[in-house]
């Protein structure tokens, strides 16, 4: 857990057709079109995983994994609970 919210295991598809956000369990699963290239797919989990929750891109970071499909992101302010029920349909 971080400073007002809780860190997420976060599985990545990097080139993916459409980009998607969505939970499975405790782990986020984050579908982005741009390959992974200096970063762009890293920026992109980020701000996908900001929009989805309705989030500033700054609330979102990658703590580790930056260059692994398997990420941990901070999100500040939220816990999984809250975000399992924004993901959850």
């Amino acid at each position: 857990m971080t400073e007002g919210g809780d860190l997420i295991e976060v599985k990545v598809n990097p080139h993916a057709k459409r980009g998607q956000v969505r939970i499975d369990g405790d782990t986020l699963r984050v579908s982005v079109v741009v390959a992974a290239e200096q970063g762009r797919a890293n920026r992109a989990v980020e701000d996908a995983v900001a929009e989805a929750l309705g989030l500033r891109r700054r609330k979102v970071r990658i703590v580790s994994g930056s260059k692994s499909r398997r990420k941990l992101i901070a999100i500040d302010g939220m816990s999984i609970d809250e975000i399992r029920s924004l993901l959850t349909d």
